[in-house]
């Protein structure tokens, strides 16, 4: 027999979004919810009586349907789901349970058209002990020299199955009596050249000692650079006057363990002394006119690679390709990937159809669990230099206008070093068409998802933190959607 499919979500969705149009606002519309009376429902998940049984790092997903016809089964979605201990269980909006640590709380659960459509289980996280079962040493670390004199801290490298065992510490020790002769090594596997060799290393978990692993590691007088390495996005990138570039912070040597002073490279201005100043001292450069500068990012023993830097004047923003960021950190980790998109990154991608999305204060958004109500959402952003800039670039998600995964206000601060912060700017709205309005200076008309705000004053840093401080939830919204979502971030220099 075909099931009946009960989609009620999208089609509340649009019910609750013409309400907030002003086309409906003298229309009072009713919901003929007739089919729903006398109906019950149950969670056909199985039960033992009220109580469904979850084990810590597993999940499942709510499957409800009506208790005396299983032929009408409920879109998980169509529901309100309440946990009484968020610090036990965390369910997001497409009824997916997420436990969080051992313990009983109860969920209720009521049917989004039609309250009476309700009931409450009792849901109890478990937790059996998780033995290690393997140790995997990953191949960087086989590979990486040694420099004698030179410690190195290998303990946090190696991987431990399954990733949520209870015990995950390991043992490190020899496997000969010559390996001492090479390189000291401690119990918690942080290991210092003595002499040119090789080192023998076994693994042994304090769990089960029966699971091992074994690898060499040799110890060298001196590891030497193999390659120059630059910025994927650096060779050939176009940036505006003014604008700064720390090349330390862009460039990189292999392999990874030559050591800190073999590590420094120096720059030189190849061509273009009229397009880019270089600080040799410092490897900081800054565009100073049109044109197209070659510099050289050399090594200790020479090694050496060049890259092309082109400067236009007419870029009214400033270049985001090298920029990276972070998110706060929350209870662990704040964003959420969806498909392909989600990534803090995705905010410099030039693309209104891929975002950042974090989840809010007091909510959970599988696999990330309930995040704390009183946090106030963050991201970082190093701009690889010293930026000026006088107003911030913002741009909503252009494939979905709900108005509750959009932030309303933000608070800005600067940073010189990643460490100490300054405040730039409290408060400042960011305009979503029906809610707030476009009021902020400069808005760009063209497309209703993108704004540039105007900054009180000039301001001149190489870190800038975004405070996510007012969204739908907290400031006379609906409370509906689990995140907040930014399609792109910039920064300004008019």
């Amino acid at each position: 027999m075909k099931k009946n499919i009960i989609f009620l979500f999208s089609a509340l969705c649009v019910v609750l979004a013409c309400l907030f149009t002003n086309a409906c606002k003298d229309t009072l519309y009713e919901v003929d919810d007739s089919f729903y009376n006398g109906k019950k429902i149950t969670v056909k998940n199985p039960l033992v009586n009220d109580t469904l049984f979850i084990e810590q790092f597993a999940t499942d997903l709510l499957m409800i349907q009506e208790v005396s016809d299983s032929t009408i089964a409920f879109d998980s979605r169509s529901f309100i789901y309440k946990v009484e201990h968020d610090s036990i269980l965390a369910i997001d909006e497409e009824g997916n349970l997420n436990p969080v640590s051992p313990g009983i709380t109860r969920v209720d659960i009521v049917f989004r058209s039609n309250a009476s459509l309700n009931l409450s289980i009792i849901v109890k996280v478990w937790k059996d002990y998780h033995s290690v079962e393997k140790i995997q040493v990953p191949g960087f670390v086989k590979n990486i020299l040694i420099e004698k004199d030179y410690t190195t801290e290998i303990g946090s490298a190696i991987l431990v199955w399954p990733g949520h065992a209870d015990n995950k510490k390991l043992h490190f020790s020899y496997t000969d009596a010559a390996s001492s002769s090479y390189a000291t090594l401690t119990d918690e596997g942080v290991i210092t050249g003595l002499s040119t060799g090789i080192v023998n290393i076994i693994v042994v978990s304090d769990d089960n000692p029966a699971v091992t692993a074994e690898f060499q590691m040799e110890v060298v007088n001196e590891i030497l650079v193999t390659s120059v390495n630059v910025h994927a996005k650096l060779n050939n990138l176009t940036i505006g006057l003014g604008e700064n570039i720390d090349l330390n912070a862009v460039t990189s040597v292999t392999p990874a363990s030559v050591n800190e002073n073999n590590r420094k490279l120096s720059y030189t201005l190849v061509d273009g002394a009229n397009v880019v100043s270089l600080d040799e001292e410092t490897g900081r450069i800054s565009a100073i006119g049109e044109g197209t500068a070659t510099l050289r990012a050399t090594s200790k023993y020479g090694l050496y690679n060049e890259f092309v830097l082109n400067v236009n004047p007419a870029l009214k923003d400033l270049t985001r390709s090298l920029w990276s960021v972070a998110t706060h950190t929350g209870t662990g980790y704040t964003h959420v990937t969806d498909g392909t998109t989600g990534k803090p990154e995705d905010m410099f991608d030039g693309l209104a159809t891929t975002f950042l999305s974090l989840v809010k204060p007091g909510k959970a958004y599988s696999p990330i669990p309930t995040q704390p109500a009183d946090v106030i959402p963050y991201f970082d952003v190093d701009l690889k230099g010293l930026q000026t800039f006088k107003s911030l670039v913002w741009q909503h998600r252009s494939a979905n206008t709900y108005a509750y995964l959009r932030a309303w206000g933000i608070d800005l601060d600067g940073s010189l070093d990643g460490i100490n912060w300054e405040n730039i700017a409290t408060d400042l709205r960011i305009p979503t068409v029906g809610i707030v309005p476009p009021d902020a200076l400069n808005v760009n008309q063209a497309d209703p998802n993108v704004y540039h705000i105007n900054l009180s004053a000039e301001q001149t840093y190489r870190y800038v933190r975004v405070k996510l401080t007012k969204w739908s939830d907290n400031s006379g919204g609906a409370k509906s959607g689990s995140t907040m979502q930014i399609a792109e971030f910039g920064l300004g220099k008019e």
